[in-house]
């Protein structure tokens, strides 16, 4: 019961935060002149410490970005965003589902964190140090996904980095 509600208690934090972060605002120069702004925190990035989630939690996270992601496009005339809002680091058993031996099986997830990568709209990070245990080397991973000595560390340099934490 527990970890549904934190997922979806991630998934409102989630929505809310990616709608802020794809919603252009009028925004008006010294001058009074009316120019574009983003209205975001933290640059629009944001980090979310990601343990032991299932594959249907995985997947759902990724298509709500997904959907957020193509509903802010659409509004903007199809103006593509170009910064990277959310940085998933993996840091449990869930690494599994992007090692490479098990694509046919995962290929959905997979394939949908690999077109939401390109288009910067998450970046995807792998703790080094899980994948040793779980007896993954980074040849095992796909090339999108960026291998990080370990996850925690890497969350809390994100925040330094001005990354909000969810």
């Amino acid at each position: 019961m527990f970890i549904k509600s934190l997922i979806v208690t991630t998934f409102i934090s989630l929505s809310a935060l990616l709608s802020l972060s794809f919603v252009a605002a009028p925004a008006f120069s010294q001058e009074g002149e009316p120019q574009a702004q983003i209205e975001n925190r933290t640059d629009g990035r944001y980090v979310i410490d990601v343990t032991l989630h299932t594959a249907e939690e995985i997947e759902a996270l990724l298509t709500r970005a997904e959907e957020l992601y193509e509903s802010g496009n659409n509004k903007n005339n199809g103006v593509k965003y170009t910064r990277v809002g959310i940085a998933l680091v993996l840091h449990g058993d869930e690494i599994k589902l992007f090692d490479k031996k098990y694509y046919k099986k995962y290929k959905k997830i997979v394939d949908k964190a690999a077109k939401l990568d390109a288009n910067n709209v998450i970046e995807i990070k792998i703790c080094s140090t899980k994948m040793k245990e779980l007896g993954l080397d980074k040849q095992d991973m796909p090339p999108f996904a960026e291998i990080v000595p370990y996850g925690p560390d890497e969350v809390d340099n994100l925040v330094k980095k001005g990354y909000l934490y969810l």
